[in-house]
């Protein structure tokens, strides 16, 4: 876990919880809280690699781990805890919803699901909100949606997925298929059809792809980027970019803008 000590506490009384289960036997088995690494790889694929960092509490940009240490914390769940951790509005919004309902799914009207939506609406240039349980969910759906248009547009043809490299959609398969970064589709068999990528941050690139593929015509959907390229490196998209992506727009074709990572 990629967190930065800021500073490490001596006493249980500072944090404000107890030092306790901890102990050190031997290289094969660390204690950890309740947690522990024998446990950890006896229960769990090791996608996430050797994970031997227990974090028991958060508050704000800091977590504490089961010796008590404290860590300015980067990660923020990757990129989701917009407002840190543990920040009460929150925590009291959670804690009221969940003693009054938990789950009904999308087959039923819900005030407070449409609360949320017309505050999206307010504060953003979209007209519909479609809610969804993750980013690379997210993804699918505007590939689905994407390629939906069309064919109501009666242009069936026009199914392709233009994506930069170094980019990070997700995880399932049309978004890995979508994604710029060959390292993490090894071992993971064919990708879906359908998907083409452009070199990140060459806006000319972008453009004789699209004049190449004949965007009144041709065979794309839609362009999908992120405004921020995070994993691919912190690459913010050039002025440059951004103008080929409005004239790709001006002609037609879609664009989805993704901001997992970078805005809400």
């Amino acid at each position: 876990m990629e967190l930065s000590t800021k500073s490490e506490r001596n006493s249980c009384n500072e944090t404000g919880f107890e030092k306790k289960d901890y102990e050190k036997k031997n290289d094969k088995k660390i204690a950890l809280g309740n947690a522990s690494i024998e446990q950890d790889k006896k229960l769990f694929i090791q996608n996430y690699g050797n994970r031997d960092l227990s974090i028991v509490r958060g508050k704000g940009a800091f977590v504490w781990d089961s010796e008590g240490r404290e860590y300015l914390d980067f990660i923020q769940g990757i990129a989701v805890n917009a407002l840190g951790h543990c920040a009460p509005p929150v925590v009291e919004a959670i804690q009221s919803q969940a003693a009054k309902l938990i789950h009904v799914s999308n087959l039923f009207l819900q005030d407070s699901q449409q609360n949320l939506a017309a505050l999206l609406l307010r504060y953003s240039r979209c007209d519909k909100v479609f809610f969804c349980n993750s980013g690379t969910e997210a993804n699918e759906a505007a590939f689905k949606f994407s390629r939906k248009y069309w064919v109501k547009q009666g242009q069936d043809c026009r199914y392709k997925i233009v994506s930069l490299t170094e980019s990070f959609h997700g995880r399932t398969y049309a978004a890995l298929a979508a994604t710029g970064q060959e390292k993490l589709k090894q071992g993971f068999g064919p990708m879906p059809e359908g998907f083409i990528h452009s070199p990140a941050g060459d806006a000319q690139a972008l453009l004789s792809l699209l004049n190449s593929e004949t965007l009144e015509k041709g065979g794309i959907a839609a362009i999908i980027f992120e405004p921020v390229q995070m994993e691919g490196g912190i690459i913010t998209q050039s002025s440059e970019m951004v103008t080929v992506l409005k004239e790709a727009q001006s002609k037609g074709c879609l664009l989805i803008a993704d901001e997992i990572q970078s805005g809400l």
